[in-house]
């Protein structure tokens, strides 16, 4: 069968059971439309109720929590009168107001009543609780004016009597305030009566023997007790209809209370009969929903089957064309694409069909060789050793592969805050291009999407060549972190159909940096690794793990030319008095300061170890015989004139340094010179310090090291 006449053939059917399925679907529908329509008019009348439901709940929910607050504020106002907490009193119950149901039987007029009148009867209670204060200073006067004027004898008597009474009187009285119970306040007020009468008779008697020009001053003292009596009377009943009131709120908030949980409680009903309703008639719906399916299996069998002897038999045979195909990239991925047999066998079918499917087995046979290429570029790179080699390589891949002839790789090292260029093509290109001392200055840098000139001429403006090239600049993007950016140039002459084949070429190219990024970031993650296992933190020096690694290769060096290695052992003399007095940080900034000292003092080719705490470890490449004392005695002076800055303090210290070279003090390898260098360190510090120390033989007597 012709494609063509297989694909008319297939349109036709297809149609067919278009027009016969829409034709299905709308006798369906019109027979749905009706029942639909019942069932959200019910769903749209149960949504809207329970939605009413839902804001008298929410409205009930807030008074509930209002009359809460009114009986935790009455609470707090009885105790202390604060004109503030009976604001928001009156706030909340006019709150209340718009909150409540209308059709709620209890209203908020006798409420409001209730707390004006305790508002009242609480300002007449502070009022006369200013009298007992008031008798309490005229008692505390009269018996100043006598003990002023009557003999010690008789004020001996009366003054134990008056303390007495004034004791009592406070004690009954702050015992009824703090019970805050009426049958208690009543009880103090006998009390209080009580108390007063045996005063008074006690007073009556204390006259009878008391000169008669004294008598008024006692009869002073006697009105003083009788006002004190008086007031503390009338506080305690104004107390007793304040405590009174207060129960009156506390009732009709109560009943606001019921009033509100029965109103919810009806509401609850509401719904539940609101629900019913609603899942009956979800019940219908259901019902007439799996009839509906049942239908619609019935007629989806007579479909399948009139599908499958129409459409889907004449589809095997054009899959079994295809199979072959995907047989073909089955074997390359098995194979990593690298079996130029299956190739060839697709570049023989290509020449046995001259139709579309030729044309799909073509476009089958460019992808593969483009993965087999990719996969191929990507086994080359991971066997780089560098990324310079890889940088090396994509650019041959640029150039020879795509015809990618202007472009720039910008890299950006972990820690650093510039980004900077690592390979140009032509290579005269990198020195016009500019520097990326702070790397978010590069716009694809900063945000990590691609940026060309195509669509914004001017979108890059430190780009130099805005007025012969165009510029597509990729940023290399891994884990969420741009690492590089890659930057393509072209002629700004170019016609559409270049441009076009342009589009393609790209296209590749980001393929291949794809595959180039993953094998970057290890490279990159892997000279981190190193860094970290041979350096030191915090001075930035090569650490004693380096060390030990890299002496055997030293060792070879001198031997092989003949030459010296000069070893020199230096310590900061008393450094813990530095963290003692100072702290550990301003120790760390001596520290690092003193291993910049020591790394400006030396050759580039010289070696500067930070050994351990504060020791470390110069090693002198190819040094002159007996010079490595001079050189440590010149870094000696160095440090003696140094002031270090730490912790905004300036801070004098001197180090101690011994010396040894190798081979000359050493007969059984270098780490004997090592340890006749910390001999001789040991030895000036035994010398008094800050001083230079050249190893020879007397310093050591034992047979080995």
């Amino acid at each position: 069968m012709k494609i063509n006449t297989f694909f008319a053939t297939l349109q036709q059917r297809m149609r067919a059971m278009i027009i016969f399925s829409i034709m299905t679907f709308l006798v369906v529908s019109l027979f749905s439309l009706w029942n639909i329509k019942e069932f959200h008019s019910h769903r749209q009348h149960i949504e809207n109720s329970s939605l009413q439901l839902q804001n008298n709940l929410q409205q009930n929910f807030n008074a509930s929590r209002i009359l809460g607050d009114i009986h935790s504020n009455l609470r707090l106002y009885m105790q202390s009168a604060d004109p503030d907490v009976l604001a928001t009193i009156r706030k909340d119950t006019e709150t209340l107001q718009d909150l409540l149901p209308k059709d709620m039987p209890v209203t908020l007029v006798h409420l409001r009543e209730i707390i004006e009148t305790l508002a009242i009867r609480m300002n007449s209670l502070r009022e006369n609780n200013k009298q007992i204060i008031k008798a309490q200073l005229a008692v505390s006067n009269a018996l100043l004016i006598i003990q002023r004027k009557v003999a010690p004898a008789l004020f001996s008597e009366i003054y134990p009597l008056s303390r007495d009474v004034m004791i009592q009187h406070q004690q009954i009285y702050v015992s009824s305030i703090i019970t805050g119970q009426i049958n208690e306040i009543r009880k103090g007020q006998l009390d209080t009566q009580l108390l007063i009468t045996g005063v008074e008779d006690k007073f009556t008697r204390l006259i009878e023997k008391t000169p008669k020009n004294h008598h008024k001053l006692i009869k002073d003292l006697q009105d003083g007790f009788y006002w004190l009596d008086e007031a503390s009377t009338t506080v305690a009943a104004i107390r007793i209809t304040t405590l009174e009131t207060e129960q009156e709120i506390v009732d009709a908030v109560d009943s606001l209370k019921i009033a509100i949980a029965e109103n919810s409680l009806n509401r609850n009903e509401e719904s539940v009969v609101l629900t019913e309703e609603g899942l009956s008639m979800a019940k219908e719906n259901i019902l007439f929903l799996i009839s509906i399916l049942a239908v619609l299996s019935i007629l989806l069998i007579i479909t399948s089957l009139i599908t499958n002897r129409n459409m889907v038999h004449p589809l095997v045979n054009f899959v079994g064309l295809l199979r072959n195909l995907g047989r073909m990239m089955t074997g390359q991925r098995k194979q990593s694409y690298t079996d130029d047999e299956h190739l060839q066998q697709l570049s023989q079918f290509i020449d046995a069909r001259r139709d579309e499917i030729g044309e799909v087995a073509m476009a089958m046979r460019e992808v593969l060789t483009g993965l087999q290429d990719i996969s191929f570029f990507r086994k080359t790179i991971e066997a780089d050793e560098t990324t310079a080699e890889i940088y090396t390589r994509l650019a041959r891949v640029f150039i020879n592969k795509l015809g990618l002839d202007t472009f720039v790789f910008y890299e950006k090292l972990s820690g650093q805050a510039s980004m900077q260029h690592v390979y140009s093509h032509p290579p005269e290109l990198g020195q016009e291009m500019p520097e990326f001392n702070v790397a978010d200055t590069c716009r694809a840098k900063r945000t990590g999407d691609i940026i060309n000139s195509f669509d914004d001429p001017v979108i890059c403006p430190i780009f130099p060549f805005h007025d012969s090239l165009e510029h597509y600049c990729i940023p290399m993007l891994v884990g969420g972190h741009v690492i590089g950016v890659i930057q393509l140039m072209f002629s700004k002459d170019i016609s559409p159909e270049e441009k076009r084949a342009l589009g393609n070429k790209i296209s590749k190219a980001k393929n291949y940096i794809a595959e180039t990024l993953p094998v970057l970031q290890s490279k990159h993650l892997a000279r981190e690794l190193e860094e970290m296992a041979t350096k030191d933190q915090l001075t930035g020096l090569f650490n004693r793990r380096f060390l030990e690694a890299s002496l055997d290769q030293l060792v070879a060096g001198v031997r092989r030319r003949g030459t010296t290695l000069g070893i020199l052992m230096a310590d900061l003399d008393y450094f813990k008095k530095v963290n003692d007095t100072y702290g550990h940080d301003a120790g760390d900034d001596v520290l690092k300061q003193f291993a910049a000292l020591l790394k400006n003092a030396v050759r580039d080719a010289d070696l500067v170890i930070r050994f351990g705490g504060e020791e470390f470890i110069i090693i002198l490449m190819d040094c002159e015989k007996d010079k490595a004392g001079e050189i440590s005695e010149k870094i000696r002076m160095d440090i003696e004139k140094y002031k270090f800055q730490a912790s905004g303090n300036t801070i004098q210290k001197t180090t101690s340094i011994g010396v040894s070279e190798f081979p000359a003090h050493a007969t059984q390898g270098i780490w004997e010179a090592i340890k006749f260098a910390d001999v001789a360190l040991y030895k000036a510090k035994e010398n008094g310090r800050n001083r230079t120390e050249v190893f020879n033989a007397e310093m050591w007597e034992r047979s080995g090291y």
